[in-house]
């Protein structure tokens, strides 16, 4: 009868079963009645209305469902959840209360995190809790004692990552794990598939048993998971032990840009900073040639010639007075938000802050490194985007930057290589995109270089970033730097063609960089 309720196809349909699941209720309550049960246990049975789905069932016990026995352990031999997907950012009321509760806390994960671990605390010893959640615990910085607390005290039985192939309607970056109660066995064994879009949901388990294959789960580690064959684990660790962690390398600096709260009022084009220094000339003082993230492509700086009012916290506005009758033009929507502000009223200014409505949002106490000579990248990218920038553009939010950084680690970013290990170790976001996360860009491997292999990659930077340099050249050329930066790492034919398989290339690209690898190995050229 409830297989007919979900089936029928209107209204007057389901109302007719809902009548006859009542019916049936009653009918075996009597039974019930007669086998000696106590008329109000029966009594529940028909109370309970599986449609409403406000109500629980009566016969259900939350202390003990949820409770543990009196000697620690769990209830469940299975647990199964679609955990709620609810960012931390909804849950703020309940972060103190989660803080004592779990052990996997921390002050911006997501609520299904706290779910795992509930869900695998009402486990018997040795019960299987299996969630279909976001795969975003598996790389992010929120996941960390997550993953360390799976990874290091439960058996992972199988991973399953869907990505952002369009399997569940209500889940983003879907993925399946399958983890079993009990410490991890000494070289146990992980069943794990990254799903690739293209065979249709319906051949699941056929493409889950051909293409799926096992990892150790002691490569679960607390740094983040990473859902890869064996050949593909031993690269990664063969490149990062072949230099120095780019962090160590620009000793920590990665800064990000300036965020002004309002961009119209503070980013102004050529015209506008001509008339302010006309009117005042010490405007020039404070306009400062700024970078859009659209301006910044890989290898070069598109400058469209657009100006900053960079007045920071502590600016005497006095000084400037054509800045400030710019700026009061827009004094409403610059205004910070009072303390005391309703918060059901609608504030038409800037968030709360101690800075003055002139001033620039966020204190930029790091605002001379945007005068050096640095990298700048993108954080979110479906391509490496990395450009060195000498002359002291200042850049938005969008935009990062290492100051100081050599220009030969430029070429290294923009490689292949490079743009593979960020692939295998940053979160994935959709469209084929990727978060760059500062901890995860850190982790790139520097090489200790020759001068003359220095000078090389210097080089090929400079002459990407000429923006007159014909595309077929470009294209050439990038193939050949590609090669030299895979030799000059030390990899092998197999391992070159592992990453150029996995980037997706078109045949012809890998076909040459092949090619042109062999040729350097024939050569006998660096890295050998």
């Amino acid at each position: 009868m409830r297989h007919r309720y979900f089936s029928a196809k209107t209204r007057k349909e389901k109302i007719a079963c809902q009548k006859e699941d009542t019916n049936l209720r009653q009918k075996i309550a009597k039974l019930l009645e007669k086998e000696g049960w106590k008329h109000d246990t029966a009594k529940q049975i028909v109370a309970f209305d599986p449609y409403d789905q406000n109500a629980s069932s009566p016969f259900f016990d939350a202390e003990w469902m949820f409770g543990l026995r009196e000697n620690g352990d769990g209830v469940f031999d299975v647990v199964i959840g679609n955990p709620p997907y609810v960012r931390q950012e909804q849950i703020k009321e309940y972060k103190p209360a989660f803080k004592k509760m779990f052990q996997c806390f921390t002050g911006v994960a997501d609520l299904f995190v706290y779910f795992y671990e509930k869900g695998l605390s009402i486990l018997n010893p040795s019960g299987i809790l299996t969630f279909i959640s976001s795969n975003k615990y598996f790389r992010s910085g929120y996941g960390e004692k997550l993953r360390r607390f799976v990874g290091e005290e439960k058996r992972v039985l199988q991973l399953i990552d869907f990505g952002d192939a369009p399997v569940f309607d209500a889940i983003a970056y879907p993925c399946i794990a399958v983890i079993q109660n009990g410490k991890p066995n000494n070289g146990g064994k992980v069943s794990v598939y990254t799903w690739e879009p293209g065979p249709a949901l319906e051949d699941f388990e056929r493409v889950i048993a051909q293409k799926g294959f096992a990892m150790p789960q002691s490569e679960l580690r607390a740094d983040g998971w990473r859902l890869e064959a064996d050949e593909t684990l031993r690269l990664l660790d063969k490149l990062r032990k072949a230099g120095k962690p780019l962090g160590e390398y620009v000793e920590g600096k990665y800064y990000g840009g300036i965020k002004t709260g309002f961009n119209d009022a503070f980013v102004v084009d050529r015209e506008t900073r001509d008339q302010l220094i006309a009117e005042h000339e010490s405007s020039a003082e404070v306009l400062k040639p700024f970078l859009r993230g659209r301006d910044v492509k890989k290898w070069r700086v598109e400058y469209a010639d657009m100006w900053l009012i960079f007045t920071r916290h502590g600016t005497a506005i006095s000084k400037y007075p054509a800045i400030k009758r710019h700026l009061e033009k827009f004094k409403e929507q610059l205004a910070p938000k009072p303390s005391d502000w309703p918060n059901n009223k609608p504030w038409p200014g800037r968030k709360p802050g101690s800075y003055k409505w002139f001033e620039i949002q966020d204190n930029v106490a790091y605002w001379q490194e945007f005068e050096k000579p640095k990298i700048l990248l993108r954080s979110i990218m479906d391509t490496p985007t990395f450009a060195y920038e000498e002359v002291g553009l200042y850049h938005n939010d969008t935009l990062y930057m290492l100051p100081d950084a050599e220009k030969f680690i430029t070429t290294i970013l923009n490689s292949f290589l490079c743009w593979w290990f960020l692939c295998k170790t940053c979160p994935d976001l959709q469209g084929g995109f990727l978060k760059a996360q500062k901890e995860k860009l850190f982790q790139i491997p520097i090489l200790s270089l020759s001068p003359s292999d220095k000078k090389t990659l210097e080089n090929a930077a400079e002459k990407f970033a000429k923006s007159d340099i014909p595309i077929t050249k470009t294209y050439k050329l990038e193939q050949e730097i590609n090669t030299l930066v895979a030799h000059l790492y030390g990899l092998t034919l197999s391992e070159y063609t592992l990453i150029l398989n996995d980037l997706k290339l078109s045949d012809e690209v890998r076909s040459a960089c092949l090619e042109e690898f062999r040729g350097i190995a024939k050569n006998g050229a660096a890295g050998g």
